[in-house]
This record gives C-alpha cells, sequence and structure tokens, in this order.
C-alpha cells in the first residue's frame, strides 16, 4: 500500500500526460483515472488488513471464551463480537500510522491522514454497534447475577446461592464471575456516590448492579448513591474484588 501511494504520487502526472497523449483525454481527467485505478489497486490491501484483524480477534476470543456449541444458543456472542471488531479497529490504526508516517511527504497534505481516519470512522461506527449489543449483554448478565443475588436472600443458603451464582456466570461469559459485596453500615461510602469512591480506577472492579430490597439499579453510573445494606454485585479478579471489598468497609 505505501509503495502504491507512493508511486501514484510521484509518477501521477507523468502517467496522466502520456494516457492523455496516448487517449486524447482531457489532463485532469487522465490523472484522476491514474489516481483512480491506484486506489482500486490498493483496494484488496486494505481489506487484507481488516480480514487479518477480524481473524486475529476470532482467535482471541476464541482463547477468552468457550467455544460456540452448534444448534445452541451462544452466550458469549456479544462479546464475542465486540472483541473482534475492537481488535479489526485495532489493527487498521496500527498497519495505517506506519503507512501514513512513510506516504506523507509523497501526498498532498492531510491527504493520508483523512484516508485513515475515514477507515477508522467506517470501523468506529460498527465498534458502535457492537458496543451497543455488549450493553444488552451486560444487562442481561446484571439481571442475571441480581436473580441469583436474590435466591442467596430468599433461601439463605450458601449452597445455593453459590449454585445460583454459578448458572448465573454460565449464562453471562466475559464478566468474570461476579460476587456479592455488601455496604457495611459504618463504611465511609455510605451516603456518597459510587464516583466518589473511585472504585475502578482504584481497585479495577467494575459494579455492574446493585440490589437494593426490593429494587435493582443494573449497571449503575457514578452519580448512584450508596446506601448501608446495598449489595453491589462485583466484577473482576479476585485481587481486585477483595480491594473493593476493603474500599467500601474501611475507605483504604
Amino acid at each position: 500500500m505505501a509503495g502504491v501511494g507512493i508511486g501514484v504520487a510521484v509518477g501521477a502526472a507523468p502517467a496522466g500526460a502520456w494516457l492523455a497523449s496516448a487517449t486524447g483525454l482531457p489532463a485532469l481527467q487522465a490523472r484522476a483515472l491514474v489516481v483512480a485505478v491506484a486506489l482500486l489497486v490498493s483496494v484488496p490491501f486494505f481489506f487484507g488488513i481488516i480480514r487479518t484483524g477480524r481473524t486475529l480477534g476470532d482467535l482471541l476470543s476464541r482463547r477468552a471464551f468457550a467455544e460456540p456449541v452448534p444448534g445452541r444458543l451462544d452466550p458469549a456472542a456479544a462479546p464475542r463480537r465486540a472483541m473482534i471488531v475492537a481488535v479489526q479497529l485495532a489493527t487498521v490504526m496500527a498497519a495505517g500510522a506506519p503507512l501514513i508516517a512513510v506516504t506523507q511527504p509523497f501526498l498532498p497534505a492531510f491527504a493520508g491522514i483523512s484516508v485513515l481516519l475515514v477507515g477508522a470512522l467506517v470501523m468506529g461506527v460498527i465498534f458502535w454497534r457492537s458496543a451497543a449489543d455488549l450493553q444488552g449483554h451486560v444487562r442481561a448478565a446484571a439481571e442475571a447475577i441480581v436473580h441469583a443475588m436474590d435466591d442467596q436472600h430468599r433461601r439463605g443458603g450458601p449452597a445455593e446461592s453459590e449454585r445460583s451464582l454459578q448458572r448465573a456466570y454460565e449464562l453471562v461469559p466475559g464478566l468474570g464471575e461476579p460476587v456479592p459485596v455488601s455496604i457495611p453500615v459504618d463504611s465511609p461510602f455510605a451516603g456518597r456516590t459510587l464516583a466518589d469512591t473511585e472504585l475502578r480506577g482504584r481497585t479495577g472492579a467494575t459494579v455492574i448492579a446493585i440490589s437494593r430490597g426490593q429494587d435493582v439499579v443494573l449497571v449503575p453510573d457514578g452519580h448512584e448513591l450508596l446506601r448501608a445494606g446495598d449489595v453491589l454485585a462485583l466484577a473482576g479478579t479476585r485481587e481486585a474484588v477483595d480491594a473493593a471489598r476493603r474500599l467500601l468497609k474501611d475507605g483504604v
């Protein structure tokens, strides 16, 4: 792609002049035709980058999530699609940046950057749609986790609670194993917003739901007010969840 870009930048004028003399086309149209042919030649390489990114994303998603079972609902479909598109977008940017750096001295000002931005915009739109599907997946995950947490309160048995949570985890892969963490009465964050805790930045854990008696807050934002007795469904590594539990209890 770099060779095609540099070649058309350097040779478009003489090639256009030759084509104009050979065909009788106006010089401007002949040069535009040369540029159009060069763009068409570049298209397979561009789509090759896209396909490579998709292949890489698919391989990574198959290692991150369980293989889909033919003929059965794939609960990891949404996070798998989002991961594939994210890897594609990263591949385009990673391959495009060096291309722009190499070809920029030979191309008109901002031409290469404009092409890269257009490609990134198209991939960004696709990623946005995948992210919307992923948001629905997370909300469904939160509902499943809250239902499992409700089983814990109604049935009171830790064994049954663990089985309910395990069933919820199997339905919503990609979120780790969310665990319920209560806000104690003496918590320094009782009566303060979720943003005040800086939970994700300080611990790496994510709140996917808050169970508050009969009320449930799915995927809460930073403005949500925490209350003593709230049960938070936290997703993250074991270390992150342990750190979040200490933070919510002692403020450190």
